[in-house]
């Protein structure tokens, strides 16, 4: 649902930036709308009581038989399996953040041991240069 500003009647994003988003991510789902009217929506849906509890015909995928279904229980069915099925993408990208996360980690903590490594070397280096030239120093 839009918010409205309740001084100038326009939605929080603005038309300019609401048109922007949607010619780059156009979606069809009208409860995205910023004019989505859930009422509305609702008794487009289901007009009356009736369409509620109205049994239709609807084949099961199982058995191949026609069985009755009511539209709200059709509905709900739908509702709970867009639900389930939203629910598998978000464990999903949790668990490919956390890999990433972890070899993100990983990452770091070999660049960090590299870095130390490479102090020790030009430290190494330094002192032998060192040594070097007060050897040269006592030769002369």
């Amino acid at each position: 649902a839009r918010m409205e500003d309740e001084q100038s009647g326009e939605g929080v994003f603005g038309r300019e930036l609401e048109k922007t988003i949607k010619e780059v991510v156009p979606n069809l789902d009208p409860l995205d709308a910023p004019e989505f009217d859930p009422v509305a929506y609702i008794n487009e849906i289901f007009p009356d009581e009736r369409s509620l509890t109205h049994a239709k015909l609807e084949s099961d995928d199982v058995s191949k038989k026609r069985r009755p279904h009511h539209r709200l229980d059709v509905r709900l069915a739908s509702v709970k399996r867009e639900m389930i099925s939203i629910s598998e993408d978000i464990s999903r990208s949790v668990r490919q953040h956390s890999c990433q996360r972890m070899q993100t980690k990983q990452a770091v903590d070999d660049a960090k041991t590299s870095i130390q490594d490479l102090f020790d070397k030009i430290r190494g280096i330094k002192e032998k240069a060192e040594k070097s030239e007060k050897m040269v120093q006592e030769i002369c």
